[in-house]
């Protein structure tokens, strides 16, 4: 019991891959919308805390570009706001992580018209 505490670290980062998560949460979540909501919520991490700014800004923006490529969120140019998908709002109800959302949703083929329809910790699918 007289040993060392290890160092506390962030489960944003990079090779922990929850940035993408947190951010997929937070945006589905109605809590961050805009860039400026990004930012401040990233100066709230411990992440933040623990490296540079602008790493944590770039993490930030890298999983943003990821999470809008696969169509888990989208960012709307005009007026300068992230909303989720109705893929990535499944994702965040069901407690499933970013890439586990893709994989499930991927195992469908793709002749039926499925709709995602999120229960908790469960997706239902209608065809």
């Amino acid at each position: 019991m007289k040993s060392a505490c290890q160092p506390l670290q962030s489960c944003l980062a990079d090779d922990k891959n929850g940035m993408m998560r947190a951010l997929l949460e937070v945006v589905a979540g109605g809590v961050v919308q805009s860039a400026a909501d990004v930012q401040r919520y990233v100066r709230c991490t411990l992440l933040n805390a623990t490296q540079p700014f602008d790493q944590v800004v770039k993490a930030a923006q890298d999983s943003l570009r990821w999470l809008c490529h696969q169509h888990l969120l989208s960012w709307n140019s005009e007026s300068q706001l992230y909303t989720s998908t109705p893929l990535g709002r499944a994702a965040f109800g069901s407690s499933l992580s970013p890439e586990e959302s893709l994989v499930f949703s991927s195992s469908f083929s793709p002749e039926f018209c499925i709709s995602v329809i999120f229960l908790p910790h469960a997706f239902s699918c209608t065809q």
